[in-house]
């Protein structure tokens, strides 16, 4: 292969790389810390019978963006063990992406056939940069590999999920330890045993974010033990967009219903791979149900809320 076609294969590669990362971060930035209180979802179809709910608390608006780096990043050791371990798990998997991201960009330079992408990344180099030093400068303070990292996180969001703490139970139901992978049987019961009464106490709470993680549409190997509570299927993700709509504002709003239009109801779903006429109304009337006993009196929602969103 000659060096130019090299060059441009490994420049797509970079490309695509950073098309991923960059966006990826740029998003975190701006929803990463954003904790949305209230919300209300049903699992499959009705949801427990249970008191009446407290009033829902308004949603969050996202904080400032990540890139607003801290002149001394906190004491993480002084942390409670549950926000301790996420901190740091979340900044290793900040590190390694900044660092992906970063390579990838810088190796773009030069390339005449992706210029104005290295030109985009390139404007961002700064901030990245100051970034990834305060995401290392955090990490600095967490002993242990990736491995005990993530073991230590679900350790400590199962325990804090256990006593109480909401953030915690929305952590520990999506299940995302990235290299924990396996888990024992026993790890599976109680996760079977917990799932349902931490989605009813969110259900009562008025928590957006289980409608969030209920609607989720991809499950993949890395989505742990989630799929023990999400199936994914179709009716759910309608329902659970649905429902999201009845309570979401602004911009927000449009997206919902442009995913319900051109990706859920899409006219190109065929089949089984479709959802008839009952179904949808039976998912509507769900919505709508689930809506008026949990979410009618819950503030806009202006964004989609992050079932887990990193420190």
């Amino acid at each position: 292969m000659k060096k130019s076609n090299k060059n441009l294969a490994g420049a797509g590669l970079a490309v695509a790389i950073i098309g991923g990362l960059f966006v990826f971060w740029q998003s975190a930035s701006q929803l990463g810390r954003a904790e949305p209180k209230a919300i209300e979802v049903p699992t499959t179809g009705q949801a427990t019978t249970a008191a009446a709910p407290s009033p829902a608390i308004s949603q969050a608006a996202p904080s400032v963006a990540s890139s607003v780096v801290d002149a001394s990043p906190p004491s993480v050791q002084q942390l409670p063990p549950f926000e301790r371990s996420q901190t740091c798990y979340f900044a290793h998997i900040a590190v390694n992406s900044l660092r992906e991201a970063l390579v990838s960009c810088k190796s773009l330079e030069g390339i005449r056939e992706v210029e104005s992408t290295y030109k985009q990344c390139a404007q961002q180099l700064g901030v990245r940069q100051a970034e990834l030093e305060d995401k290392e400068a955090t990490l600095a303070q967490c002993p242990g590999d990736e491995l005990k990292l993530a073991s230590d996180y679900y350790a400590s969001t199962k325990a804090a999920a256990a006593q109480g703490n909401a953030d915690a139970q929305l952590c520990y139901l999506q299940s995302a330890y990235g290299t924990l992978g396996v888990y024992s049987d026993q790890d599976a019961r109680d996760y079977d045993r917990d799932a349902p009464r931490y989605v009813q106490m969110a259900l009562q709470r008025g928590d957006w974010r289980i409608v969030s993680l209920l609607g989720t549409k991809r499950l993949e190997p890395a989505s742990g033990l989630l799929s023990r509570l999400v199936k994914g299927d179709l009716q759910t993700q309608y329902q659970m967009n649905r429902l999201a709509r009845l309570g979401a504002a602004g911009e927000y709003a449009n997206q919902l219903d442009l995913d319900a239009r051109h990706s859920l109801l899409a006219k190109e779903r065929l089949g089984a791979d479709a959802l008839t006429p009952q179904q949808i109304a039976e998912a509507d009337a769900r919505a709508r149900e689930m809506y008026k006993k949990y979410f009618s009196k819950a503030g806009p929602l202006r964004a989609r809320p992050l079932p887990c969103p990193s420190r």
